[in-house]
């Protein structure tokens, strides 16, 4: 059950990774198509949300990969622990 948990925990983290680099290749298209051709004060605010949402989405994959090795961290321990023990 737990290493099935920390499966689907990497899954996820590999899907929300992907997304991330998805959404930054849309967030370079619409600096790039700004600068080039809309120089209007309503696409600079759409780009800017963009930017930010993909700022709060990077931190939440960072997050959460860093919440991901600490799971796996404890549950090697705690397989080495519960070796230990036999």
């Amino acid at each position: 059950m737990q290493v099935s948990t920390s499966l689907e925990a990497g899954v996820l983290l590999d899907e929300l990774t992907e997304i991330q680099r998805e959404l930054g290749k849309l967030k370079g298209k619409l600096k790039q198509q700004h600068r080039e051709r809309l120089r209007g004060s309503i696409v600079e605010d759409d780009v800017e949300a963009v930017t930010r949402a993909l700022d709060h989405l990077s931190s939440a994959i960072e997050r959460l990969s860093r919440r991901r090795e600490t799971f796996i961290g404890e549950m090697e321990a705690r397989g080495s622990e519960a070796a230990g023990n036999r």
